[in-house]
């Protein structure tokens, strides 16, 4: 079957409404999780089909996520694209073709274009509008009154502990012997990326164990959002897409992550979307706390993902030159952080 054929095989599962009168193959969309998305024309308006890439997302963790969206937008946090039931089931809002899961929800409206026009009114309102989302989705029932060690910080120590035992040296000879990728420039940012987590990995490392040790109240997290993920029409918050990496987590992981994004090694900007977070949603002493080391441990950490997927992992991307702009990037950010 040719993909428009897999496309109307899936529509004919979802309401007549969603029937599609032109169909816009977007491919990756820019991503790099290997989903694939249209945007559809429909009688119910401009929709989003979206194929999601196999093994990821489980079953069970995308039920999670589309009740974690419908919960937001009964709560009143209507910036997020809840999806749309297929016309014979009664409780899963995806369905399974070739393969895949598949979804269809509204089509967000905005541009994801702050890194062209980044404002500090843009700043707060995206912090504003992560709290709000936040407050919308804290009693949702599989988590509401849930403590304990965050899960993120958890998962830092473990990927700590793996680049320390093994995989460190792994990579390091992989980009020696430059038999995986050919990239200018790559192999210079590679090594420089691996020396940072050399002289960063133990005070890093201390934070987190340290951290761990700190209980956080544990509610639904967006866990991946950052700029790309915020949509805007002029200055206005329009949407938040890609909520392929939810679960259960401390909003302190979603206030480092889009802070990182936003206002990368700019301290005053830091504070200013604190403060702005704060306006709307309060953080406890050990939320605060929890910032700071996931987001030196993200710096650290994203760079050797990069590093992996390319060098170790072999996978190929659509646009390389994206890459390397995204490992410069992480690269700038090490040398200017204050560790």
């Amino acid at each position: 079957m040719s993909n428009s054929d897999h496309v109307n095989a899936v529509l004919a599962q979802f309401p007549p409404d969603c029937t599609a009168r032109h169909v816009e193959s977007l491919e990756s969309a820019g991503g790099f999780s290997g989903a694939c998305f249209w945007k559809l024309s429909s009688l119910r308006g401009p929709l989003c089909l979206r194929r999601w890439p196999v093994p990821h997302p489980t079953e069970s963790r995308l039920a999670f996520i589309h009740n974690m969206l419908q919960h937001a937008d009964i709560r009143g946090f209507q910036k997020v694209p809840v999806p749309i039931r297929p016309q014979h089931e009664t409780e899963a809002t995806f369905i399974h073709h070739a393969g895949h899961l598949w979804e269809i929800s509204p089509w967000l409206p905005g541009k994801a274009n702050y890194a062209e026009c980044p404002s500090q009114e843009r700043l707060r309102s995206s912090m504003q509008t992560l709290a709000r989302f936040h407050l919308a989705v804290a009693d949702f029932p599989e988590t509401v009154g849930k403590m304990g060690a965050a899960p993120a910080i958890l998962e830092r120590l473990q990927m700590f502990a793996a680049w320390e035992n093994q995989d460190r040296d792994r990579l390091a000879s992989a980009i020696d012997r430059q038999d995986s990728i050919v990239a200018t420039g790559l192999s210079q940012i590679g090594k420089q990326i691996i020396e940072a987590f050399d002289c960063h990995r133990v005070s890093v490392f201390r934070a987190l164990s340290q951290s761990s040790e700190q209980f956080v109240s544990i509610q639904p997290c967006i866990r991946d959002i950052w700029h790309q993920h915020i949509l805007f029409q002029q200055d206005a918050i329009s949407g938040i897409v890609d909520f392929g990496a939810a679960r259960p987590d401390t909003v302190s992981a979603d206030v480092s992550r889009l802070l990182g994004s936003l206002a990368g090694d700019k301290s005053v900007e830091w504070s200013i979307g604190l403060e702005a977070y704060i306006k709307v949603r309060s953080l406890t002493k050990n939320e605060r706390h929890l910032i700071g080391p996931l987001d030196r441990s993200a710096v650290l950490l994203s760079g050797l993902n990069w590093l992996r997927w390319l060098y170790l992992d072999n996978r190929s991307f659509e646009d390389m030159q994206v890459v390397e702009s995204r490992l410069k990037a992480i690269s700038q950010r090490i040398e200017k952080m204050d560790w």
